[in-house]
């Protein structure tokens, strides 16, 4: 009989190993697994952090070129369509913005594009939200509308002569570019 209770108590203490080693060997997997997840969540943020940070400066690249320039300066000053055939219109073809509005140094729009087929935005900026917004503090801006038509990027800057890149004049006039975050923005991405 001892040798039975013997075994009977070897094979508890067997299976009792066995059990707490699973045991160890499940939660150090569970363990490792949650790290790896942690791990590819925050890269696939980083990524995507990297990837809305190039976007955004592509976006913001024309409108420095277009509201440091006297060409607009002068177009704000004397408007012409010919300006606005030349260089307004061909913008949003070869940037995919949807929009795009011109503002002289009062707030007045002189001008306002969109895309066939986009949400028209005509009213969704207003001489106050203007000058509230761009100074020579904040010169440029740029951030998101959610619409009823959905979301909506937007950046705005003061016009300025081409001598004075750093924005640091008062403003001859505000030029704003948007385009709306559809599928195709999305799929771009």
């Amino acid at each position: 009989m001892k040798t039975i209770y013997r075994l009977y108590t070897l094979l508890i203490i067997i299976i009792g190993a066995i059990t707490i080693l699973l045991l160890v060997w499940k939660t150090n997997s569970i363990h490792r697994f949650n790290l790896f997840l942690k791990s590819t969540h925050t890269n696939n943020e980083r990524m995507v952090d990297n990837i809305l940070n190039m976007d955004k400066e592509v976006f913001l690249r024309p409108l420095r070129d277009n509201s440091e320039w006297d060409g607009t300066v002068n177009y704000i000053e004397n408007p012409s369509r010919g300006f606005e055939k030349e260089c307004l219109t061909t913008l949003p073809s070869t940037f995919s913005f949807d929009h795009i509005w011109v503002f002289n140094r009062n707030g007045n729009r002189i001008f306002y594009y969109h895309r066939p087929g986009s949400v028209d935005l005509d009213t969704i900026l207003s001489d106050v939200q203007i000058k509230q917004r761009l100074n020579i503090k904040t010169p440029i801006i740029h951030f998101f509308l959610n619409t009823s038509k959905g979301l909506v990027e937007l950046s705005g800057a003061t016009v300025v002569p081409t001598v004075h890149t750093k924005h640091d004049v008062p403003a001859k006039g505000y030029l704003f570019f948007a385009r709306n975050w559809d599928s195709s923005v999305l799929k771009h991405l």
